[in-house]
């Protein structure tokens, strides 16, 4: 539980309140989608029969660890500030739009 504590704030950025939000948001959305990943088909049982085999009987929760872990991972290295980084360029480029 604290790992999606974390992701949550390092996906929606560190330094502001409304990124936190935002990232609680987008995480809370990917945990309700990644629990139900199961039922795709194709690379759902390909996934679920992954984790059983080469990491633990628990299933598909070991996917979402891993999920959350590579998001944290792109947000730090290619977006540092988070969403919220994303929000303020794209506020700034629509403030400046005519040029």
């Amino acid at each position: 539980m604290s790992i999606t504590f974390l992701a949550m704030v390092v996906v929606g950025g560190l330094g502001s309140i409304m990124g936190s939000i935002a990232g609680a948001a987008l995480m809370t959305y990917l945990d309700v989608k990644l629990q139900a990943i199961q039922d795709i088909p194709g690379i759902g049982t390909l996934l679920v029969s992954f984790s059983e085999k080469y990491m633990t009987m628990a299933g598909i929760s070991n996917v979402a660890i891993i999920v959350y872990g590579l998001i944290m991972i792109l947000i730090v290295l290619f977006e540092p500030l988070g969403i919220f980084g994303i929000w303020i360029r794209f506020k700034r480029y629509w403030k400046t739009y005519p040029f």
